[in-house]
């Protein structure tokens, strides 16, 4: 039984449903609702499958997600910081749905940019938050899955102040791609340059160490005027081979980690020595054995942060940055006629739902 609550954010491939957060996007294609499920409140996504169908990449994207959420969410592949899916993947006559776990406080770059309005992050609490994006990221390496857009805004905190991986719609369940994915900002420059005719997983490690950057700074290292074309900006910086420039503050043990994670030649990249599809090794144990996590407990971590007290009730989203109050996004159900759906054999990762007969 799934029961509608409200609207809670709109991307650029789907929607997910909370009525106090709307993220406005260019395409009304992704729609996030909060729903009730068995009781309790999910997260579910939903994709418009004509936008989906009009968009180069996006077709794969949708039918990736579902197939990573599903390997991802079985019994012995579950992690906790990575989002589950909690029903099948399934689709109407207009719409894609995936029902995932709805996390209260919001997204890492939601709490990046409220703490550093503030004091900023100590490099404890940095330490904290790049071990449980990691212990993710191991995790989907281990299953063969590379997430290809690894970034604050893609992982999610939960009250208890843990962290989720979130968002697989460019994961590849392959040990190489070449197709351009991620956020330009966070991806490797073998993604944005092409010099490559492949990439592997350490394209993930790049990323974490830009989040990691990130975490330590408040920015990151390198981001394109408002106005100028972003990956243009960055085909640039690494055309021309620009350095990153650390803060005096930052540790040399911060510092080493950051240069180590973002070596511009792979191969010299810490992560590409490093497993991939194999399961008993889905610990992070480059990262484990770096000084920057001295005395670190990997296997108990504690979070330097607790929101559990900060909610009026289950259904507060006031830990999402982008807020329209006014925007009101009615959903009126699934369209269950048949007659009105010409894609549904094109998305073979979602079932779908038929019309109940009537007695």
């Amino acid at each position: 039984m799934i029961t509608y609550v409200t609207l809670i954010g709109e991307g650029a491939a789907g929607a997910v449903h909370l009525r106090a957060f709307c993220v406005p996007t260019p395409h009304r294609v992704l729609t996030y609702l909060i729903v009730r499920h068995c009781g309790t409140l999910r997260a579910m996504k939903v994709i418009d499958k004509r936008a989906v169908i009009d968009i180069s990449g996006r077709l794969l994207n949708a039918e990736n997600e579902a197939e990573t959420l599903k390997t991802i969410s079985r019994p012995g592949n579950t992690s906790p910081y990575l989002v589950s899916c909690f029903y099948p993947p399934f689709q109407d006559a207009r719409s894609l749905y995936l029902i995932m776990d709805f996390v209260q406080g919001g997204t890492l770059g939601d709490l990046i940019r409220r703490i550093w309005s503030n004091d900023g992050l100590s490099e404890s609490e940095a330490r904290f938050y790049t071990a449980e994006i990691a212990l993710g990221m191991s995790h989907l390496h281990a299953l063969g899955i590379m997430h290809r857009d690894l970034k604050p805004e893609n992982i999610l905190v939960t009250p208890s102040g843990h962290l989720k991986i979130c968002d697989l719609g460019t994961a590849s369940p392959s040990f190489c791609d070449l197709g351009l994915a991620g956020t330009v900002e966070y991806a490797a420059p073998e993604v944005i340059l092409h010099y490559a005719s492949v990439y592997y997983k350490d394209v993930d490690y790049y990323s974490l160490g830009i989040t990691l950057f990130e975490l330590l700074t408040g920015d990151v290292p390198f981001e394109a005027p408002r106005g100028e074309n972003r990956k243009m900006y960055m085909m640039n910086v690494f055309m021309k081979g620009l350095p990153m420039v650390f803060p005096d503050w930052l540790s040399d043990e911060a510092i080493d980690l950051v240069w180590r994670l973002t070596q511009r030649g792979r191969k010299h990249r810490m992560g590409s020595s490093a497993p991939f599809g194999v399961w008993k090794q889905r610990m992070p144990t480059l990262l484990m054995e770096h000084p920057f996590f001295a005395g670190f407990d990997w296997y108990h971590p504690e979070p330097p942060f607790n929101f559990e007290g900060m909610f009026e009730d289950e259904e507060d989203v006031s830990a999402f940055d982008f807020k329209l109050p006014d925007a009101q996004f009615k959903w009126d159900g699934f369209v269950l006629d048949p007659a009105r759906d010409v894609h549904s054999s094109v998305f073979r990762a979602y079932k779908v739902i038929s019309p109940r007969k009537r007695k």
